[in-house]
């Protein structure tokens, strides 16, 4: 009998934390929803946004991920790495498709346990000068790499000439 009710606490334990870590799994942004929140509130509000391409990677990133830029500390976009504390989405923003580099290009970090980010509460944008790396890992430095990646959630790749270049957005 002894054994029964044991087994039958493990099952009602097991069943709880299975719901439990399926609600909390559930409570996350999914990255559609995150996306949509990058174009409405980050990239649309733009002057320049039909210059913009917005990458991100497929999965969110965790603790422990670090995002920093190629160039650390090069001028006039010095930038700094970033230590991901929570589940995060990542997007990298290029405000000039056009350009080699370095210009102006935006990190952007949608925290996606928040339910309703927003710029500073639950939306990080950082200015940096260069694509960005993952955990060490180059993510897209090659122009032709970037324009052909199914990490792009906006714009197009440019099929010619700039017709007026942007310039700090």
């Amino acid at each position: 009998m002894k054994n029964l009710v044991c087994i039958f606490i493990a099952a009602l334990l097991f069943t709880f934390g299975c719901a439990y870590q399926k609600a909390w799994s559930d409570d996350l942004l999914v990255r559609d929803q995150a996306v949509a929140i990058l174009i409405e509130q980050i990239i649309t509000p733009r002057v320049y946004e039909d210059y913009y391409m917005a990458f991100g990677p497929q999965q969110m990133l965790t603790i422990g991920d670090r995002v920093e830029p190629e160039i650390l500390g090069g001028q006039p976009y010095p930038g700094s790495a970033k230590d991901i504390q929570g589940p995060t989405w990542f997007f990298w923003v290029d405000t000039d498709k056009w350009a080699r580099f370095a210009h102006l290009v935006h990190f952007v970090y949608i925290d996606a346990s928040h339910p309703n980010p927003t710029l500073g509460d639950g939306i990080v944008v950082e200015d940096q000068g260069w694509w960005p790396n993952i955990n060490g890992i180059d993510y897209l430095d090659d122009p032709q790499e970037r324009w052909t990646s199914s990490d792009i959630v906006y714009g197009e790749a440019p099929t010619g000439p700039p017709t007026v270049p942007p310039r700090n957005q």
